[in-house]
């Protein structure tokens, strides 16, 4: 709940956050009333988010009935759904994890994709290279 509440109290606080198997309904909904207020008044949001969750988190019941895996999707399409130019979120629901054992593959996963997507962006510059465009390496991003 922290992290998702900071998103849109202090974004410029992260560059990268993880919101793994986040309890958002607390506190009367204040990360979904945050988020509303700050989608109000701003265009943008410059941070990359994974959010998370384990799929057998539905299984357990305390963890079922804090909304744990319908929370996480809503906050997914909320922010998908803002169309903020600058965010990258990825989403994903873990297969056979729990609220306990997920939190490795979150972590991992997370990597992964931060790797996935400069390796991407190397290999877009080095096709303007072969094609004898100006290119300047600077520009791919660290994981």
């Amino acid at each position: 709940m922290f992290a998702a509440y900071s998103l849109f109290t202090r974004p410029d606080a992260f560059q990268k956050m993880i919101i793994g198997s986040p309890y958002l309904e607390g506190v009367s909904g204040a990360v979904f009333a945050t988020e509303s207020e700050f989608a109000e008044s701003h265009d943008d949001l410059k941070v990359k988010v994974f959010l998370g969750a384990g799929e057998k988190e539905a299984d357990e019941y305390f963890v079922a009935i804090s909304g744990t895996l319908e929370s996480t999707a809503r906050l997914s399409r909320l922010l998908m759904a803002r169309h903020y130019p600058s965010l990258d979120l990825s989403t994903r629901i873990f297969s056979g994890k729990d609220h306990y054992t997920v939190v490795p593959d979150l972590v991992h996963w997370r990597h992964r994709l931060s790797v996935e997507r400069r390796d991407q962006e190397a290999a877009v510059l080095l096709a303007n290279a072969r094609k004898g465009n100006r290119v300047d390496i600077s520009q791919v991003r660290a994981a």
